[in-house]
C-alpha cells in the first residue's frame, strides 16, 4: 500500500505542478471568476501537466532518446514556472484563486478512489498485480520492461523490428509481430514501435530505470489511482462550471469515477486506455467553454480555447491512438447536432477541434508518421480483438449504474434488465425534453444526446464486426460516460419557483421539497453507482489470475534471470503464462499464434517450464532440478524434442507438440490463432 499511494500521489502532484501555471495563466486570460475557482484550475492543471508529461515523451522516445525523458519533463515544468511571473505582470492580474468551503468535497470522491484501489495491495509494503482476461496487463508492463532495450527512439527501433522479422517494411512486421521469440520484446514493439503508445510507456520506463525491474510490479495499481484521481478532480471540476451545487459535482465526480465497465475495461488491461482519461475529459472540457464561451455576457478569445483542445488531443494522440478515434467521432457526431441547436458552437467546434488536432499533428512528426504508416491496419486490427462476450449492455449500464460486466456468467436477470432499461429511457426523455430549450440546459443535453448516439454508433460497429461481440461498443460507451453523466446531472435541476407573491410561502415549501428531493435523487445514485462498483472491484479479485509481489526477487536475481533468457521453453497454455515475460526475458516459442521465427535461436535447449501451481502442467519427462528458480516456483522439466525438431514442425503441429510435451490435456485452438496475426486472421 505505502508504495502505490506514495508513488501515484507522487506523479499526481507533480502533474498539478506542471500543469499548473499554465492552466492559470489561460484561466486568467478567461476573465471570469468562476475559472479560477480551485476544482476548475486544479483540473486543468492535470490536463496540461498530462498534456506536457505526453510531449516530453514525444520528444524523447521520438528524437532525442528514451533516457532523456525526465531532463525534457523538467524544462518544460521549469519553463513554466518562469513564465507565470511575468506573463501575469504583463497582462496585469494578481494571483488569486477562489477557494470554497464546500470544494472540500472534492475529498469525499478522492478517498473512494483509494478504496477502489484496494485490490492492488495485500499488505502495507507489498503490492500485487491482478488481471482479467486476455494478456493486455502483461503486455503493458513489458513493454515499459523493454522499452529501454529495444533502441533509444523510434526510429532505432523500428530498424530492429524489422531486422528480427527480416521485413523491409515496418507495414509488414506488422503481420509478422508475433512471430518475434522473444516474448518480452514483442511486446514491445507491439506497443511502441507500432502501437503508437508512448504517453505511459515511456515515463514508466524511467520509473523502472530508477527503481529497477520489479518497479513494473506497481504500475498497475500507480496507474489506476493516479488515473481515478485525475478522472475524479476533472469531472468535479469541470461541473462547477455548469452548476454551482458542490453536492452535485461531488455525485457526478463519484458516479465518474465508479463505472463498473471502466474498472472491468482497466481489469482486463487498459493501463493506456484510463491513463488517457485526462485527455478525454480534456475534450470534454473543451467542448464546454465553446459552449460557455458563446452563451457567457463576457466572452473570451477562442485561443484560450484552442489551447485546452491542443492538450487534450496530444495527451490521447501520444496515449492511445484508439481514444483519439472515438473522441474525433463523438465530435464530429456533435457537430450536426449542434448545427440544429446551436449554429454559433457548431462554427466554433468547428475551429477548434480540426486546427488544434492539426496543430498537434505537426508538433509531433515522427508520432505521427510512425501513427500514419499502420493507421488502417490499426482500424482493420480493431475489429479482431477484445475480450468475448454475449451480454449487450444498456447504456445506463455503460454509464456505471448497474454492473453487469463483472459477472461470471452472461445472463441478465430480468429484474436487473427492467432497472437498467427504466435508468437508460430516464435519461434519454429528460435529455430529449431538455434540448428543445433555448437556453444552456439544451447545449448540456445535446453533450448528453451526442454521446448516446456514440455510444449507438459504437453497438452498429460491434454488431456488424467480424468477432460480433459488444467489445467495441463498451469501448466507446466507457469512453463518452462521463459526459453523459455530467450532462444529465446538471440538467436534473428542482424546480424553479414562480407564481404571485400570495402563494410564496407554498412555493416556498415546494422549492424547500423539490430541493430535497433533488439531493435525494442525487445521492441515491451516488449509493447505486458506489454499489456496483464494490461489486465490481469484488468479482474482479475474485476471478483475476494473481501476480504475487515474491516474484520481484527473481526480476533482481541475476543467475535466475540468465537461466530464463538462455533457454527456449514450452509452456501449458493458462492466462499466468502471459506473466513469464515480465519476470525476465522468457523465449516462449510455443506462443500463440505458434509460428514464431527460430533461426537465431535453433540451437538453444529447449525445456518445458511449469509453475509449481499448475496442475495442467504433467511433463513425461525428468525434471531438471535447479534450486534458483524452484524457490520462486518455477520448475525446468527436459523437453521431448530439440528446438530444431520443434522448429519443423507446422503451427498446429506445434500444438500438439506443446500438449504433449506439458501433458496438458488438448484443446481445440480457434483457426485465427494458427499461424500468422489473429488480428487479420479471417477465420
Amino acid at each position: 500500500m505505502q508504495i502505490i499511494v506514495g508513488m501515484a500521489l507522487g506523479i499526481f502532484v507533480a502533474l498539478i505542478v506542471a500543469g499548473f501555471p499554465i492552466a492559470y495563466m489561460v484561466a486568467s486570460r478567461m476573465s471570469q471568476e468562476i475559472y479560477l475557482r480551485f476544482p476548475f484550475l486544479l483540473g486543468a492543471a492535470l490536463l496540461f501537466g498530462f498534456s506536457l508529461s505526453a510531449f516530453s515523451a514525444v520528444i524523447s522516445y521520438g528524437t532525442l532518446g528514451i533516457d532523456t525523458y525526465p531532463l525534457v519533463f523538467g524544462a518544460f515544468i521549469l519553463l513554466s514556472w518562469l513564465l507565470l511571473v511575468p506573463m501575469l505582470k504583463r497582462w496585469k492580474f494578481k494571483f488569486s484563486v477562489k477557494f470554497l468551503k464546500l470544494d472540500l468535497l472534492l475529498l469525499t470522491p478522492t478517498l473512494w478512489a483509494f478504496f477502489l484501489v484496494r485490490n492492488y495491495w495485500v499488505s502495507l509494503t507489498e503490492p500485487i498485480v491482478r488481471a482479467g482476461i486476455g494478456p493486455d496487463t502483461s503486455q503493458n508492463l513489458m513493454a515499459a520492461i523493454s522499452a529501454r532495450t529495444l533502441g533509444s527512439t523510434w526510429s532505432e527501433q523500428a530498424s530492429n523490428v524489422k531486422a528480427v522479422l527480416g521485413q523491409s517494411s515496418l507495414r509488414d512486421s506488422v503481420y509478422e509481430m508475433f512471430r518475434n521469440p522473444s516474448f518480452r520484446d514483442q511486446a514491445g514493439f507491439d506497443y511502441l514501435v507500432l502501437g503508437s503508445r508512448w504517453g505511459l510507456s515511456v515515463p514508466y520506463s524511467q520509473v523502472i530505470r530508477f527503481f529497477g525491474p520489479h518497479a513494473s510490479l506497481w504500475e498497475p495499481g500507480i496507474v489506476l489511482l493516479v488515473s481515478l484521481l485525475t478522472l475524479a478532480t476533472m469531472a468535479f471540476g469541470l461541473f462547477t462550471v455548469f452548476s454551482k451545487s458542490s453536492t452535485a459535482a461531488t455525485v457526478t465526480s463519484i458516479i465518474c469515477i465508479s463505472n463498473a465497465a471502466l474498472i472491468v475495461q482497466f481489469f482486463n488491461g487498459g493501463l493506456s486506455q484510463v491513463w488517457s482519461l485526462a485527455g478525454i475529459m480534456g475534450i470534454f472540457t473543451t467542448l464546454a467553454l465553446v459552449i460557455l464561451r458563446r452563451r457567457s455576457e463576457q466572452s473570451f478569445s477562442l485561443k484560450v480555447v484552442g489551447l485546452f483542445g491542443f492538450a487534450s488531443w496530444l495527451i490521447l494522440y501520444a496515449t492511445y491512438v484508439d481514444a483519439a478515434i472515438i473522441l474525433a467521432m463523438f465530435i464530429v457526431i456533435s457537430m450536426p447536432v449542434y448545427y440544429f441547436i446551436n449554429r454559433a458552437v457548431f462554427n466554433d467546434v468547428l475551429k477548434v477541434f480540426v486546427l488544434s488536432g492539426l496543430a498537434v499533428l505537426v508538433a509531433a512528426p515522427v508520432l505521427t508518421y510512425a501513427t500514419i504508416i499502420t493507421f488502417d491496419l490499426r482500424l482493420q486490427a480493431a475489429q479482431g480483438t477484445g475480450t468475448a462476450s454475449t451480454l449487450w449492455p444498456f447504456p445506463s449500464e455503460s454509464l456505471g449504474f448497474v454492473d453487469v460486466f463483472s459477472q461470471t456468467n452472461a445472463v441478465r436477470s430480468p429484474e436487473t434488465g427492467l432497472v437498467a432499461f427504466v435508468i437508460t429511457a430516464s435519461i434519454v426523455w429528460l435529455l430529449v425534453k431538455r434540448v428543445t430549450k433555448r437556453n444552456l440546459d439544451a447545449d448540456l443535453a445535446a453533450l448528453g444526446i451526442t454521446g448516446l448516439l456514440t455510444m449507438l454508433v459504437g453497438f452498429v460497429l460491434s454488431y456488424a464486426g467480424r468477432l460480433h461481440t459488444p467489445y467495441i461498443y463498451s469501448k466507446i460507451s466507457v469512453y463518452v460516460a462521463p459526459i453523459v453523466v455530467i450532462a444529465f446531472i446538471a440538467i436534473l435541476q428542482a424546480a424553479k419557483q414562480t407564481g404571485s407573491k400570495k402563494s410564496s410561502h407554498k412555493q416556498g415549501n415546494a422549492g424547500k421539497n423539490a430541493s430535497l428531493g433533488y439531493q435525494s435523487v442525487l445521492i441515491s445514485l451516488a449509493i447505486v453507482t458506489a454499489v456496483s462498483s464494490f461489486n465490481a472491484t469484488n468479482n474482479n479479485a475474485k476471478q483475476s489470475g494473481v501476480i504475487s509481489y515474491s516474484f520481484a526477487g527473481l526480476m533482481q536475481d541475476e543467475q535466475a534471470q540468465k537461466v530464463l533468457s538462455e533457454n527456449n521453453y514450452l509452456v501449458t497454455y493458462i492466462a499466468d503464462a502471459n506473466y513469464l515475460g515480465i519476470f525476465a526475458d522468457v523465449h516462449w516459442i510455443s506462443k500463440a499464434p505458434n509460428d514464431m521465427i527460430l533461426k537465431d535461436r535453433l540451437d538453444v535447449p529447449l525445456r518445458v517450464l511449469c509453475y509449481s501451481y499448475d496442475g495442467n502442467c504433467k511433463p513425461a519427462t525428468p525434471r531438471i532440478s535447479d534450486p534458483v528458480l524452484e524457490k520462486y516456483g518455477l520448475i525446468q522439466y527436459e523437453s521431448p524434442y530439440t528446438t530444431r525438431e520443434f522448429a519443423a514442425f507446422t503451427p498446429r503441429e506445434r500444438y500438439a507438440a506443446n500438449f504433449n510435451a506439458t501433458g496438458q490435456a488438448p484443446f481445440e485452438i480457434p483457426e485465427r490463432f494458427i499461424g500468422g496475426n489473429p488480428y487479420y486472421n479471417q477465420n
